[in-house]
């Protein structure tokens, strides 16, 4: 696999994080819309119009857009008669900047206007499809294609993934991830315009850990044959049909996978090429068919349990409701911000009808003791320091050979050398360890050791420990800003949830039971960011506070309450 270029550990991270994540931390659902957009103008202009391009908006509390993904960007021109209308119509609904651009495949009626999204929306990423295939197959004029919007894309800075199955990317609530992409050795092209419309990538958009999207180019039955049999769970709520609903392009396995509520045609075609049939298909599922020939725009609104159909032509709308996120946890439009406990040098008592997370020494704990934690409600962090070792630990000997200096304020403690196989093999078999224990997670200290002694090889280091330890349970870091905030910019998935301590609070004085006072304004400035920063990749945020003021206490709450981030407050440095 990784002679292919794959990653082992992100394809089982990214089933991992998509099923078995323990808390949603957000309080708020926000507003995302699903936008298939018309090719061109709406109104009669003949029988060849078509091109594909949706835009996935999630909006700001003022219904302004904050994050833009866009699949595909259309048509550039129909016969040099028409011109789209895709920059236009983003700039009227407020679009200025597009976070994430993805491109299914080669054609030009999915990248026809991709110069034209550059010249006028700052692009952040750009993801394109893998062209080996098309390489083995030999089709070098459509890997050529590929390499040149690469091209393209970095003369304007922007980022560039080459997305493949396994990997995927998060935009606020917006989660996608690439889970196929068929062999070429196995499919029963006819000719090289078959061929690179079943090598379209397919992803799936997890929007607010509630709905799915599922969109694949214009792969066509033999690729859908092998999606299927390789893909166990398929199902999404909204699928664009593939190839523009064409015939050959979307057959009754493919819809019996997906079970779509709602399937979109992005053609201006009428029923011809079998999409009559097509569509018969997908109503024997239960899908409710919306198309760009016949509805215009096509418009699915969301807010957390509740998805809203509505077009611009032909009043076509319907809802839908669910009651229970993707992990089962019931849906709530009131603040459902989780319970946060951490209690380190303290130790914790089940308590009946507890939740939320609780972050504890297992060294202080039986098995019997974590698991009555559990059965309690708690979801239970175990504390691991990777990046630092006490001389009062049972295994400080071993590590001793790798210290580094003792850290501020702490007499006992000392960084270690994350660079060194020896600390990143202990580090990923004590996780194990205490994860075998019962607890449900681990709570990972100390990355600040990279802020410390910042070089790649730390940076490496700790990402191994961490991509090691992110499939097995819920991974919790407190601190470490600076190694957080580059692995969120390189999109490398290490923890589904962060803590940052001192946000609004202080401390002065570690001698316990400390001293304490408010966090300097340019300090709070840039946690508060970094907060901010963990939420829109899709994560859960937290905050480890130490007063006893009351004042503060509710400045807390009330900011933790705002963004959807938990909170836990302490009036002494002993946890």
């Amino acid at each position: 696999l990784k002679k292919l270029g794959y990653n082992p550990v992100a394809v089982q991270a990214g089933v991992n994080v998509l099923h078995n994540k323990p808390v949603v931390s957000k309080s708020r659902h926000p507003h995302i819309r699903i936008w298939a957009i018309p090719p061109f103008f709406e109104g009669d202009r003949g029988e060849r119009l078509y091109g594909a391009s949706v835009a996935i908006i999630q909006y700001d509390a003022n219904e302004k857009p904050e994050h833009v993904v866009l699949i595909d960007s259309g048509m550039v021109k129909d016969g040099g008669k028409l011109k789209p209308t895709i920059v236009s119509d983003l700039k009227k609904a407020g679009v200025t900047k597009i976070d994430a651009l993805l491109l299914s495949h080669p054609h030009g009626d999915h990248y026809g206007m991709f110069s034209d999204i550059f010249a006028n929306f700052a692009v952040k990423h750009l993801y394109l499809p893998p062209y080996d295939g098309l390489q083995k197959l030999g089709l070098a004029r459509y890997a050529s294609a590929t390499r040149n919007q690469e091209a393209k894309a970095k003369k304007h800075n922007t980022g560039c993934t080459y997305l493949k199955p396994g990997m995927g990317f998060t935009v606020g609530s917006i989660r996608c991830d690439c889970i196929f992409q068929a062999d070429p050795k196995k499919l029963a092209h006819s000719d090289g315009h078959e061929a690179v419309n079943s090598l379209s990538i397919y992803t799936r958009f997890t929007l607010d850990n509630i709905w799915r999207l599922h969109n694949a180019g214009d792969a066509e039955n033999d690729a859908n044959n092998l999606f299927v049999a390789a893909v166990k769970d398929a199902r999404a709520d909204v699928m664009f049909f593939h190839w523009h609903t064409d015939g050959n392009a979307t057959n009754e396995k493919l819809l019996k996978a997906i079970q779509p509520k709602v399937a979109i045609s992005n053609y201006h075609h009428k029923e011809r090429s079998g999409r009559g049939a097509v569509r018969k298909k997908a109503e024997a599922v239960g899908a409710t068919v919306a198309r760009n020939w016949e509805n215009g725009h096509i418009y699915l609104d969301i807010r957390g349990g509740k998805m809203k159909l509505s077009c611009s032509k032909n009043n076509l709308a319907k809802t839908w409701t669910v009651k229970k996120d993707l992990d089962g946890k019931e849906i709530s439009d009131e603040d459902d911000i989780p319970a946060y406990k951490v209690c380190l040098t303290t130790k914790a008592k089940p308590v009946p009808g507890a939740s939320g997370l609780l972050a504890i020494e297992p060294e202080d704990y039986t098995d019997k003791e974590i698991k009555a934690l559990k059965e309690a409600g708690y979801t239970v962090l175990g504390y691991l320091s990777v990046g630092s070792v006490s001389d009062e630990r049972s295994y400080y000997k071993a590590l001793e050979p790798y210290t580094l200096r003792k850290l501020d304020d702490w007499e006992h403690e000392r960084y270690l050398d994350v660079c060194q196989d020896p600390v990143q093999r202990w580090a990923v078999k004590h996780g194990k360890e205490i994860l075998k224990r019962g607890c449900d997670g681990l709570w990972i200290d100390n990355l600040d050791v990279y802020e410390e002694y910042p070089s790649e090889a730390a940076y490496n280091g700790i990402t191994v420990i961490l991509q090691e330890l992110y499939p097995l349970g819920y991974i919790m870091i407190n601190g470490g800003l600076k190694y957080v905030s580059k692995a969120l910019a390189k999109n490398t998935r290490i923890a589904h949830g962060v803590t940052q301590e001192e946000v609004f609070t202080r401390i002065v004085d570690y001698d316990a039971p400390g001293t304490f006072e408010a966090q300097k304004s340019a300090q709070s400035a840039e946690y508060q960011k970094y907060v901010a920063l963990a939420l829109s990749h899709g994560m859960g945020a937290f905050l480890l506070e130490y007063t006893a003021d009351e004042k503060l206490k509710k400045k807390i709450a009330d900011y933790c309450s705002a963004i959807g981030a938990g909170y836990c407050i302490s009036a002494s440095v002993d946890l």
